[in-house]
């Protein structure tokens, strides 16, 4: 399968800085792609893979395929995205004496059981969503897959794939399936975060994840950033997605740490929200939210069906899985939940079996985005 990679790029806000790759300039008010082998500038138009004959059957609306951890395999109106996948090797973040961490459920899926794709989505720039191990032989497999990310993950997915699209809060941009359909892929801003000793600097937004909390490799990390040409235009992101689909029209909401800003989704909508449930928690700090949050996250999007991931559920060791620990089972979230939200419905995945979410023709509603 072929990808031409044109993806939109969409304001709904104005954006001061743009972090675009080497690769990306402005000509006219449009931003386009060049290509690197012929010097040539293209402009960005829309991610569409290469039609084929399609059937006639109409695929489902929403399909999820839940691969344990942060990973995904999504099927939205027939479009196919990969999200956040970790399919070779163990989930360590390059440090397995402090963490080294393996499926319990697919321990034998591997990337050629993804099949066809049209899009790679990377929410997130280290090691927990944007798995060099697994992305390196991805890549050989599929040279022309569109990618839509984080532009913190840009040093990483540069030198891998030749069509990416970097999203920051507030843009989107349409993929279009094969089949002929197209979603919309939004970032949202997270709240501001660091680790935990560190304040913020203003401006910025700071994603914490398990490499965060080691000390000495987040302190690496900032010399390494510090020490390139691009140290002045890197910042830690932290993203929530919001997938549109247009036929029938519904909303999903990706958000793989249940870590929000209130304010910042105070009259937005989703249909459908992915987001963990438990916590998962480090001595005074929360890697993970969940449980009463999750149920917040639901009543402010005015979601109908809640899909939980339980991405700690894992097979760790390691220095941090010994002092890493939960808070709350999916019981007491349905608890929570059936008291405050009663319409809200719980969609449990089965690691490596779809789960189809029942959308029907009508029942999405876009009015907030």
């Amino acid at each position: 399968m072929a990808l031409l990679c044109h993806c939109s790029r969409t304001h709904s806000a104005p954006t001061a800085a743009l972090a675009f790759g080497p690769r990306y300039a402005q000509k006219n008010n449009t931003f386009v792609l060049r290509d690197r082998d012929r010097g040539r500038w293209r402009r960005r138009g829309v991610c569409a893979a290469s039609s084929g004959d399609g059937g006639t059957r109409r695929p489902p609306p929403l399909r999820l395929t839940y691969l344990e951890g942060n990973s995904w395999l999504w099927e939205v109106s027939g479009t196919r995205v990969a999200v956040d996948p970790i399919l070779v090797g163990n989930l360590d973040f390059g440090i397995p004496w402090l963490y080294d961490a393996a499926k319990k459920t697919l321990k034998n899926f591997r990337l050629e059981d993804l099949q066809e794709l049209d899009c790679l989505l990377i929410t997130q720039s280290l090691d927990d969503h944007c798995h060099m191990k697994t992305l390196k032989p991805l890549s050989k497999i599929y040279p022309d897959l569109c990618v839509v990310s984080t532009p913190n993950a840009e040093p990483i997915l540069k030198d891998l794939f030749d069509e990416v699209i970097y999203i920051e809060p507030g843009q989107s941009t349409r993929l279009r399936g094969k089949n002929g359909s197209e979603i919309d892929i939004r970032a949202s801003a997270g709240p501001i975060l660091g680790p935990p000793w560190q304040r913020p600097e203003n401006g910025t937004i700071s994603k914490v994840s398990l490499a965060d909390i080691t000390g000495q490799r987040h302190i690496f990390e900032v010399f390494a950033v510090q020490s390139t040409r691009e140290a002045s235009r890197l910042t830690f992101l932290k993203l929530g997605y919001f997938i549109e689909a247009h036929d029938p029209k519904f909303i999903l909401y990706y958000e793989p740490h249940c870590v929000y800003n209130k304010s910042l989704l105070e009259g937005q909508h989703a249909d459908v929200i992915i987001t963990p449930v438990i916590k998962q928690l480090l001595p005074a700090f929360t890697l993970v939210s969940g449980q009463e949050d999750a149920v917040e996250l639901a009543r402010l999007l005015n979601a109908r069906f809640i899909v939980p991931m339980n991405n700690g559920d894992l097979e760790s060791k390691g220095i941090l899985s010994s002092i890493l620990y939960t808070d709350g089972t999916m019981e007491s979230f349905k608890a929570l939940l059936s008291k405050a939200l009663l319409d809200v419905q719980v969609l449990e995945p089965t690691p490596g079996l779809p789960l189809e979410v029942p959308i029907r023709s009508g029942q999405g509603s876009l009015a907030s985005i």
